[in-house]
């Protein structure tokens, strides 16, 4: 069956039907410690949806939702430009390999363009999948991410 990839709401993606099952495997594979078990904020994606910082993605097999992302979506004043950052982008193991990723992928960077960013941000968990993809594209690593607890 095909991957169909396109632009959602962000209920389409926390009302899916199987959306703990992907909450729950993002978390296990991308958790940070600290936050703990992944509780998402729901007003809050919408709060930044309404005001045009968040647009959502979601990829899907038939009906059902086998991935997605969100891109994050703000001006960077030090350079007067706009920034995007793909966060929480995700597919189902079952849906891996058979393009979903590169799909969503090819969606994250038409929004970051179309909002007049010069590119996108996309962290991933160190050793995951899709740092080994990024390396095997040859993204440009631009920086390295730490993550110090506050005291």
């Amino acid at each position: 069956m095909n991957i169909d990839v396109r632009r959602i709401k962000v209920e389409d993606i926390f009302c899916a039907p199987n959306a703990k099952e992907i909450i729950d495997v993002y978390w296990k594979e991308c958790a940070v410690a600290p936050f703990g078990k992944a509780n998402p904020d729901f007003a809050g994606y919408r709060q930044m949806e309404t005001a045009g910082f968040l647009k959502a993605i979601g990829a899907f097999e038939g009906e059902k939702l086998v991935g997605g992302a969100f891109v994050l979506l703000t001006r960077i004043p030090h350079f007067s430009k706009m920034s995007a950052v793909a966060e929480s982008l995700f597919v189902l193991p079952e849906a891996r390999k058979k393009g979903a990723g590169t799909k969503l992928l090819q969606e994250i960077r038409a929004i970051a363009k179309e909002s007049g960013a010069p590119g996108v941000f996309i962290s991933a968990p160190v050793g995951s999948q899709l740092e080994r993809l990024g390396r095997a594209a040859g993204w440009q690593n631009t920086n390295t991410v730490f993550f110090v607890e506050s005291k």
